[in-house]
């Protein structure tokens, strides 16, 4: 019985995620989403001949990295050499950049100086953390930081660090994972080429800081799995602290938690090992414990009464509503916060508010099927296909320079000139060939029988959940960049079976000649 539930719950899972990668291979495919980085607004365009001219380049540039660099290399010094690149890179953006953030890194970054002199008004009705403290935890980080100094650019300095821990991570995860080096040194090399997690250092909201706190709790819990030893529980311990953090920090980081706690439960009905049960009991109790006490802690700090903010229902509504621009469908519009208000901040009243208007919009979507799947369409393609994932619109558009070639060089990438159509074009190529090399391993590894390990179904896990959660509630690209990340080992062992089957067709040939 409990490995038919174990087999069933991994057919469910694959399913969710095959069709979410189906329909943005598709999408890729035919085309790509466009973002203005002026007024970000969203555009559909078509695939012209220097898309096809830029995916054979790239083809060519990783089959000579793949049979010339990659064997004379080992893993580690092709991560140190790549990460000090990336360094550099990151401090000549960092040091020519505007220092300034926007919406709300900037209402974040505006309160810190004040909580740190005492003053805790943003926790009242009315005020940013009132109706949404759950970014107390993002600001206890940085409150941290702001101790030490307030110059944004040391801020910038620290996202540059957690962006090189991303990568360190998935190198160790892969070399826990993967048994075939050109797939682990693949894996380190498409980390650094997918650009928007490096983009994102300048943008401080605590994504990354999250997403490298989650992705080290998920190494050390693969490793309490894989370790015999007394040492297993030191992971565990290690792996619950820091996904709790990552919760704390940034509350996109509970899907991955739950994806967690689901690898946790199906590794024990393969296993029966106790403690892998306990761990799955214990994770989301300690993330649930952290933001309890940090609750706790500001409202003796402040003496303010402090609900839990704005209901989730408020988003689910919102993310079902149209935009003017249908690549926009279910995009942040004021909803959330409008509704909280006009409820008078009574979280019980704008969640019913929310659910008649759920409700509603069901209805609609039944009464009429069509709109309702024109309506999910445009969703994903606008959420999922937009390849640079608001990475460059999200940063410091049109404050640049004009002078200094530095400015000029950054200027074409944040003002929307040829660096960033370059950029959007580069990335419609990458975007591709992850969201189509991660459905073809999927399709290759049921078409052998593939004996699924627990951490093999984590990236289509992740990616099931993001798709479903994103399907329903508000909806952005720059919320989804972290799902797409996750399936970089899939592209890679695709590519690496590809190469292989290509050097061997050739060797064949030579043969017979």
């Amino acid at each position: 019985m409990r490995t038919k539930l174990y087999k069933a719950t991994i057919v469910f899972i694959l399913f969710i995620a095959g069709v979410a990668l189906l329909i943005f291979s598709f999408n890729s495919l035919v085309h790509y989403v466009y973002q203005n980085v002026e007024d970000q607004h969203l555009e559909l365009r078509s695939h012209d001949i220097f898309s096809f001219l830029m995916l054979a380049l790239f083809l060519v540039f990783l089959y000579l990295i793949i049979k010339y660099v990659l064997p004379k290399v080992s893993d580690t010094t092709l991560f140190t050499s790549l990460a000090f690149f990336m360094t550099i890179a990151g401090a000549f953006l960092i040091i020519n950049c505007v220092p300034i953030v926007h919406s709300d890194s900037l209402m974040i970054y505006n309160y810190i100086e004040r909580f740190n002199e005492g003053n805790y008004i943003g926790i009242e009705d009315g005020y940013y953390f009132s109706w949404n403290p759950a970014l107390l935890g993002l600001l206890s980080y940085e409150r941290i930081l702001g101790k030490i100094t307030m110059n944004l650019r040391i801020f910038f300095v620290f996202e540059l660090l957690w962006y090189q821990l991303i990568n360190l991570c998935a190198w160790r995860i892969a070399k826990l994972t993967i048994k075939d080096m050109l797939v682990v040194k693949l894996v380190i090399l498409l980390s650094f080429l997918f650009f928007p997690t490096f983009f994102y250092i300048l943008q401080v909201y605590g994504m990354l800081l999250g997403f490298a706190l989650a992705l080290w709790s998920l190494y050390f819990m693969i490793l309490s799995i894989q370790t015999s030893s007394k040492k297993k529980y030191i992971f565990i311990i290690i792996s619950i602290l820091l996904i709790g953090t990552a919760c704390l920090v940034k509350q996109q980081y509970q899907i991955i938690m739950i994806a967690m706690v689901i690898i946790c439960i199906l590794e024990y009905m393969r296993s029966k090992r106790p403690y892998i049960l306990i761990t799955a009991i214990m994770i989301p109790i300690v993330s649930v414990s952290f933001s309890v006490v940090l609750s706790e802690y500001y409202r003796k700090a402040s003496g303010y009464y402090m609900g839990s903010g704005e209901p989730i229902s408020l988003y689910i509504a919102m993310g079902l509503q149209n935009h003017d621009n249908p690549l926009s469908n279910g995009s942040f519009n004021g909803y959330n916060y409008y509704t909280y208000q006009d409820a008078n901040f009574d979280e019980q009243k704008s969640s019913e508010l929310a659910k008649e208007n759920i409700e509603n919009r069901i209805k609609y979507f039944i009464s009429n099927p069509g709109q309702m799947l024109t309506f999910f369409y445009y969703k994903f393609t606008g959420t999922w296909n937009e390849p640079t994932y608001a990475s460059i619109a999200n940063g410091c558009a049109e404050l640049w320079g004009d002078g200094t070639p530095e400015e000029l060089f950054l200027g074409s990438l944040y003002e929307g000139d040829r660096l960033y159509t370059l950029y959007v074009q580069y990335m419609s190529i990458l975007t591709f060939l992850i969201y189509s090399a991660a459905l073809a391993n999927l399709l290759i590894r049921l078409f052998k029988r593939y004996e699924w390990t627990s951490y093999d179904i984590f990236p289509y896990l992740y990616l099931a959940g993001g798709f479903t959660y994103h399907m329903l509630s508000e909806s952005s690209a720059r919320y989804v960049y972290i799902y797409v990340f996750t399936l970089i080992p899939m592209m890679a062992e695709v590519i690496t079976i590809v190469y292989k089957l290509f050097i061997k067709a050739n060797s064949e040939k030579h043969i017979t000649l």
